[in-house]
């Protein structure tokens, strides 16, 4: 038997944030260790998951964090904006990576999404602006998956902000 499924992981895990999916491998014939793969709606999330889960024991095993690698979307994902940052200096700042279609910034919470018409101009601007300053906040950025995005824009709706056109491209 299986000494947890995705659905005690993923319960274990919702104390650090939204969970949009958890993925388990079953381990190697005569290996007790396996690994898996919780997807959080946000960076945050995912940095305090690992902080706090890295060396705890999870039923008999120690707890391994890791990254795992970011699915390149052609959003953007921005957190640690401090609070003087406006949509407009957002927009003004991630445009000279390339063509941005639209952003959209939680200022309650110090986040932005911000989406390229291209792939390729995500991908420059993740490369350029990942753990860079604005105003002496470390920036938090990775890519904004589909369900990321729907959770991000909830969580501004359901906080009174309004998030314009941003999911209808």
């Amino acid at each position: 038997a299986l000494p947890i499924s995705p659905e005690k992981l993923g319960s274990i895990c919702e104390r650090f944030g939204d969970v949009l999916d958890v993925e388990m491998s079953r381990p190697p014939e005569g290996e007790a260790t396996r690994s898996a793969f919780v997807e959080f709606c946000d960076m945050f999330s995912v940095c305090r998951a690992g902080k706090a889960l890295d060396g705890e024991l999870l039923g008999k095993h120690r707890v391994k964090t890791e990254f795992g690698k970011s699915v390149i979307t052609s959003c953007v994902w921005l957190d640690g904006l401090p609070l003087e940052v406006t949509q407009e200096y957002i927009m003004q700042r991630f445009s000279r990576y390339g063509q941005v279609a639209k952003a959209v910034y939680d200022r309650l919470r110090g986040r932005a999404l911000v989406l390229y018409t291209r792939r390729e101009d995500a991908i420059t601007a993740v490369q350029e602006t990942k753990g860079t300053q604005i105003s002496g906040w470390r920036l938090k950025v990775d890519y904004a998956s589909d369900k990321s995005r729907l959770v991000f824009c909830r969580d501004m709706e359901e906080s009174g902000q309004d998030t314009g056109d941003f999911l209808f491209v």
